[in-house]
């Protein structure tokens, strides 16, 4: 992405580390690489998110990696290796004599998306990758007010 030209890859930097710390809890366990000398910042994020899927209740933990790059007067980001869990519980658990709870579900989001395009589970699979793009086009939306935010001053 081009931003203005006349910024530099320190800025942009500096910008790209700030939305790292500003995004997450504790900045130091999400990034995994921090070259400032390169202008390469990646990190490890998890999301959450919830939906209801009939009498079921999704609990969604989802994981990627966040790659962004630097360079005078542009930038690149990248998502990908995505990764989850559903942790599904039934409204009717509680009415039962015999124990119960949640269940835990790995996700393959790549699966997920295959399976709901294929007509599987359409409902449920549906609502996994609507809650996933959502996400997703969240902390894009995020990342790039950031970094294209104008420069302020260091005079304080």
């Amino acid at each position: 992405m081009k931003v203005d030209s006349t910024m530099k890859q320190a800025d942009l930097y500096r910008k790209g580390r700030e939305w790292f710390v500003n995004t997450y809890v504790d900045a130091k366990e999400v990034l995994q690489l921090d070259d400032k000398a390169d202008g390469k910042l990646m990190g490890k994020g998890v999301y959450k998110y919830s939906f209801f899927n009939g009498l079921n209740s999704s609990s969604v933990t989802m994981g990627f990696t966040l790659n962004l790059d630097v360079k005078d007067g542009r930038y690149r980001y990248r998502i990908y290796n995505f990764n989850g869990t559903n942790k599904n519980q039934s409204a009717l658990d509680g009415l039962s004599s015999r124990p119960s709870g949640p269940s835990y579900i790995k996700l393959d989001y790549d699966q997920t998306y295959a399976d709901y395009k294929a007509g599987k589970r359409a409902k449920y699979n549906g609502k996994v990758t609507a809650g996933m793009d959502e996400q997703v086009r969240g902390i894009i939306a995020l990342l790039e007010k950031a970094m294209r935010a104008p420069s302020t001053s260091n005079d304080f």
